[in-house]
């Protein structure tokens, strides 16, 4: 069985959210004080981080949109008045 596209998006985007979470949260790096290090530790996890979310929202929003709500409320109505007629 082939994978669907979302599904490979979906697995590529969780591992490297949880991969950039996990450097940022090193114990003891970037050391208490190092202004010069804090800043490296953010430009390479957080920033990073920021990037692989919002692109990955981004690209799965793409490939499966939200359902239109209004239009699901008003198939909900027609299928409801149906019901009432049969009843």
């Amino acid at each position: 069985m082939e994978k669907k596209p979302y599904q490979k998006t979906e697995k590529w985007w969780l591992g490297l959210t949880i991969l950039f979470f996990a450097l940022y949260n090193i114990p003891g790096f970037p050391a208490y004080g190092d202004p010069i290090t804090a800043i490296w530790h953010g430009a390479l996890t957080v920033i990073p981080l920021w990037i692989v979310i919002y692109y990955g929202l981004f690209r799965l929003y793409k490939q499966r949109p939200l359902r239109d709500l209004s239009q699901n409320a008003s198939n909900e109505k027609e299928t409801a008045s149906k019901k009432e007629g049969n009843a």
